[in-house]
């Protein structure tokens, strides 16, 4: 944890290790897109399509990368005595987390080979003066399988599972929970 005035706080910041798999499937993807158009393969439209979209998407994750090795990113993840914080939502505090645990990524059917990769679920109690309810579908999503969409992947960021964990229990007396994932990873 590190260490601001007197007080601890848990801050964590993306990191180029979620980025990596990410650039390395756009420029598959880009490369793919630009050989089935020079073979003829598809149609000048749907090549020039794919091409532009993956290669956008590689550049956009290109800049996270860069980004992220910078130091630069903006806090994905804050904890402290108030409670949580995640980058773009409302605090959490204490009083309206019921639980916090660790699982596999879900749906597990999907993520069968997830090479234990694990995430972190704050779930909010449903008290008067809660944060708003999910409006967007990926919000809503994360509530259906994680029940909660106060989630973390600790894989992309500078912090591990054991480390938020540690936090959750230095501030807090909110229990734990492990969903069967076992110690270690990220």
């Amino acid at each position: 944890m590190s260490s601001t005035t007197d007080r601890h706080v848990l801050t964590a910041r993306k990191t180029a290790r979620g980025f990596t798999a990410l650039l390395i499937t756009f420029v598959m993807l880009t490369a793919a897109y630009l050989a089935l158009g020079l073979s003829g393969t598809y149609s000048r439209g749907l090549t020039l399509l794919g091409t532009v979209l993956f290669g956008g998407f590689a550049v956009f994750t290109t800049v996270q990368m860069i980004t992220a090795r910078g130091g630069r990113s903006r806090p994905q993840l804050v904890i402290d005595e108030h409670g949580v914080k995640l980058a773009d939502r409302h605090r959490l505090p204490w009083t309206q987390i019921a639980s916090v645990e660790v699982s596999g990524m879900r749906p597990r059917w999907f993520f069968v080979f997830s090479l234990g990769f694990r995430v972190v679920t704050f779930v909010d109690t449903d008290e008067q003066g809660a944060p708003p309810r999910p409006t967007s579908v990926l919000q809503r999503y994360r509530r259906a399988i994680y029940r909660s969409d106060y989630i973390v992947m600790p894989y992309a960021l500078d912090v591990t599972a054991d480390d938020i964990m540690a936090a959750v229990r230095h501030f807090s007396t909110v229990p734990i929970g492990d969903a069967g994932v076992g110690q270690g990873g990220r």
